[in-house]
């Protein structure tokens, strides 16, 4: 077996912090209540996450994040994302983007992160 060095994802990723609302899904079905979290970093094709729950290989997510981005006097928009988990680990839980897009304003911000997103948004992240 060779050893593989070098970065193995296809995509960049970027480092930055986003708090979201997030719930697990099944055939348009909530299955689990919805939480809130932080964005850890974002790439084209995938989001890590916090907090550090686990959650199932292959179980469908559905994550609404606060985007930061406005224009003047615009209303704020979310972030709306369909993903599917591919890691749920200590460092956080790894979605693949399947389907996205923006949304309008909403009444309610996005909750401050949770308490157990706070520890890894302390960390840097590690790389692989």
């Amino acid at each position: 077996m060779r050893a593989f060095s070098g970065e193995r994802r296809a995509c960049e990723r970027f480092p930055i912090r986003m708090n979201l609302r997030y719930r697990l899904s099944r055939k348009g079905q909530d299955i689990t209540p919805q939480a809130s979290g932080c964005v850890v970093d974002i790439s084209r094709t995938g989001i890590l996450f916090s907090p550090r729950l686990s959650y199932p290989e292959d179980g469908v997510m559905v994550l609404l994040i606060d985007w930061p981005a406005r224009r003047k006097e615009a209303p704020p928009v979310r972030l709306s994302v369909l993903g599917v988990v591919v890691r749920s680990d200590d460092r956080g839980t790894a979605i693949r983007i399947m389907r996205h897009g923006f949304e309008p304003g909403w009444d309610e911000q996005v909750p401050e992160e949770a308490p157990e997103a706070r520890a890894v948004v302390e960390e840097e992240p590690q790389p692989d």
